[in-house]
């Protein structure tokens, strides 16, 4: 009988060793660890170009929402569109390094409300290694969080290495809202400093929004490499 007893007590202890070890050796996502240094913006985003159909895809988002809110109101979609109320998101990008060395240190640059570019050439050094980039979310519920649509602006123009294409191209955008909540939110975007392989997947702006029936919310975050003007398909003024 106690030997019995002592084999499940032994089970049970290990089973509750490993599961300790498991949720210990969980990586925790970038914008909840420490050691960040505050970094320095660019320029605000408030001049960062837009596609006119990512717009018209954001206003009927809006009015969506509010037309399920408010299913009597006698405005029309036009009117709507025409006063589409704006919330603008307080976006915190943290940058951290996976290979020492790559980075002049792990940053976190506190976007002011609306949002701002980044340049890298502050950032990251010149050479190989790999680092990660994340983003949070300041004043939202996690609830609201969850809404959040993402969607990426390149600004970069299309280069290969090695015979593969890195940059989408000038002006294109794409949906990666699954991406960003699947992947980037769980444990960030892994990026290459080799061949400059990081312009081709950052420089742009990812913007951030969601729809409540009161607000559109929206924000950005923009990256630029000053070092590599070349690379761009518009440079920024500072």
């Amino acid at each position: 009988m106690f030997d019995v007893i002592e084999l499940y007590f032994k089970r049970f202890l290990v089973l509750a060793i490993v599961i300790v070890f498991v949720a210990c050796s969980e990586q925790k996502p970038l914008r909840e660890l420490n050691g960040y240094s505050d970094g320095s913006i660019y320029k605000s985003d408030k001049d960062a170009p837009i596609p006119r159909s990512l717009v018209s895809m954001l206003e009927k988002d809006y009015i969506a929402v509010f037309r399920e809110e408010h299913q009597d109101s006698p405005l029309s979609d036009l009117q709507l569109q025409l006063q589409v109320p704006r919330r603008l998101l307080q976006i915190n990008v943290f940058i951290k390094e996976k290979t020492p060395g790559t980075l002049v240190k792990d940053f976190r640059f506190s976007l002011p409300q609306g949002g701002a570019s980044i340049d890298l050439a502050e950032v990251v050094n010149e050479g190989k290694g790999l680092f990660y980039v994340d983003f949070g979310f300041g004043g939202l519920t996690d609830e609201q969080k969850k809404k959040i649509k993402v969607y990426f602006v390149s600004n970069a123009k299309r280069f290969d290495v090695h015979g593969k294409t890195f940059g989408a191209g000038c002006g294109k955008f794409m949906d990666i809202t699954s991406y960003f909540h699947k992947s980037i939110r769980v444990k960030g975007v892994e990026l290459a400093a080799a061949d400059f392989r990081y312009l081709g997947q950052l420089l742009g702006s990812f913007f951030f929004t969601f729809a409540e029936p009161d607000a559109l919310f929206v924000g950005s975050a923009s990256f630029i490499d000053s070092r590599y003007q070349e690379s761009h398909c518009r440079f920024p003024e500072s």
